[in-house]
């Protein structure tokens, strides 16, 4: 008759776990998306300049910086410009251009840097220009913790920062970072660092080594390539990589034929309609989801709109786009003309064309999120003022999505929770009345609720009590009222499978179908007089 007892107390630990990690919100997402003028904007760039980045970017497009800036196969890619310097009497006009260009190779996670190397010959010293696909390279240093975390590197830890603490490493450390960050397959990175030692008699491609490449646009192999044992037999890490880089290359392909080419809008047009949604906001992590998605034709009257305003011409941009007002189109092309033109009423001044375009019910939608990220920032900077002030700034939140409206009250219900506003918290949590249904399960605050036979009384005020009693049973109500719209019927065993799991109640004994018949044998939330205590 033990176990029974031994299962029971083992549930009450795993509900105590799950109460701990409730306690603590989740971090809200990193705002790694920009707005589509602040992706690959070359044209903030001087004439010269801008003539060799897009010459750049089209270059690393071709060979392996397709793979980092697409879909992040490859998180680091390197050569993509090199350049050489003499310390002995230096010019750094060409790093300094340099530097310049790699300024404006940025979109939502994707961002360029010039690395100077450790390695020198005599007074000659060598960079690269570098590109860096941060989502991917937070994955890789997540999955090889083992041997970055030593290093102070962890998620986040910037591209640059990365590369020159790997470039200082020993021989043997400094190629097994390079072969991780490179996107090599472990059995890859492991025979880098052993074939690569000083002194070797015999090197090379076979002598000593083969090597398994990639295929890229540019004919030719050895542009994402790494080396492999004589007579070695492809393994499934290989191949698994060969397999997610054809359809970023064929899609590439397609996206080149239109986008590349004398009179065409150029390299960094086609990342911005690979990179950027019907919105307007662009991230690396995107390129992967929008792989098979229509092109836009860069012959089109929007597309020529937004080149006209890349190219700083804002009174043709509006001219052309005032003409288009009145056209048909489809949603995902209207939304587009109505952010170019809200960009070009901006830039010429516009007033009231302006407020013609934002004369719509969602007319705050852009401006709440940016308000959101910038509350949540004041938050982090321990200033709460600043960060309720801009929460009340926020318009129409009754028009918000549902992830958005979750976000604002997430971010309202910690700031109450860091002014010690224990009711204001609560009432936040409870439900939000928004979305109708609970930031944290309602099973968890339930456990809690309980004290434990050795605790003795509670010493909690009776209000407190009421607040979480109260507080439970509304957030049951909402996962109730929620529970009814997917009509149990005969898939009930499933669907309540699935909420049970979903509300952290499985830890607790719940089976299939009796959450359903649970709720249903409830009154429902209209049926109830809602507590004194938060009423």
């Amino acid at each position: 008759m033990r176990l029974p007892v031994l299962a029971t107390l083992g549930l009450a630990a795993l509900a105590g776990s799950l109460l701990r990690a409730a306690q603590a919100p989740a971090p809200l997402p990193t705002p790694t998306a920009v707005y589509q003028t602040q992706c690959f904007a070359l044209d903030r760039l001087e004439p010269a300049d801008r003539t060799l980045a897009a010459e750049w970017l089209e270059a690393a497009l071709d060979r392996e910086g397709l793979y980092t800036l697409i879909g992040g196969l490859k998180p680091i890619s390197t050569g993509i410009h090199s350049l050489k310097f003499d310390s002995a009497q230096p010019d750094l006009a060409g790093l300094d251009q340099a530097r310049r260009i790699a300024a404006a190779l940025s979109c939502g996670g994707g961002s360029a840097f010039v690395h100077i190397f450790a390695a020198a010959s005599g007074t000659e010293r060598f960079a690269d220009v570098v590109l860096v696909n941060q989502p991917a390279l937070d994955h890789t240093l997540r999955e090889h913790r083992a041997f970055f975390a030593p290093l102070g590197l962890t998620p986040g830890t910037p591209g640059l920062q990365v590369m020159a603490m790997i470039d200082h490493l020993p021989r043997e450390q400094r190629y097994r970072g390079l072969g991780h960050l490179f996107g090599f397959p472990n059995h890859a990175v492991d025979f880098f660092v052993e074939a690569t030692v000083p002194d070797k008699p015999v090197v090379g491609p076979g002598k000593d080594r083969d090597f398994f490449s990639v295929p890229v646009f540019r004919d030719g192999t050895n542009y994402f390539v790494w080396a492999v044992p004589l007579g070695h037999t492809p393994l499934p890490a290989d191949t698994a990589i060969v397999e997610k880089a054809a359809p970023i290359l064929k899609s590439y392909r397609e996206r080149r034929a239109q986008f590349i080419g004398p009179g065409k809008s150029g390299a960094a047009e086609l990342l911005r309609d690979w990179l950027c949604d019907n919105t307007g906001m662009c991230a690396a992590d995107r390129a992967l989801q929008r792989l098979s998605t229509t092109l836009r034709s860069p012959d089109s009257p929007l597309s020529r709109a937004s080149q006209l305003l890349r190219d700083r011409k804002p009174a043709e941009a509006a001219r052309l786009l005032k003409e288009l007002a009145s056209q048909p189109m489809d949603d995902e092309s209207a939304r587009r003309r109505r952010l170019l033109s809200e960009d070009a009423a901006v830039r010429t001044g516009d007033a009231a064309w302006l407020a013609r375009l934002s004369d719509r019910p969602d007319r705050y939608w852009f401006a709440n999120g940016y308000l959101v990220f910038t509350a949540y920032g004041y938050m982090r900077a321990s200033d709460l003022p600043a960060a309720r002030e801009y929460l009340s700034r926020i318009k129409d939140t009754d028009r918000m999505d549902d992830r958005e409206r979750r976000r604002y009250h997430s971010l309202m219900a910690r700031i109450a929770q860091l002014e010690q506003k224990p009711a204001e918290e609560l009432g936040l949590r409870t439900g939000l009345p928004l979305t109708g249904r609970p930031l944290i399960r309602p099973i968890v605050f339930a456990s809690r609720s309980k004290p434990s036979r050795s605790a003795g009384p509670s010493r909690e005020p009776a209000s407190t009590i009421a607040l979480r009693e109260t507080w439970t049973r509304r957030s049951w109500q909402n996962t109730c009222a929620s529970s009814t719209r997917t009509r149990w019927g005969a898939s009930s065993a499933t669907i309540s499978s699935q909420r049970c799991s979903r509300s952290g109640v499985r830890s607790v004994g719940c089976r299939a179908g009796s959450f359903a018949r649970w709720c249903s044998s409830r009154p429902s939330s209209t049926d109830r007089r809602p507590s004194p205590a938060i009423s």
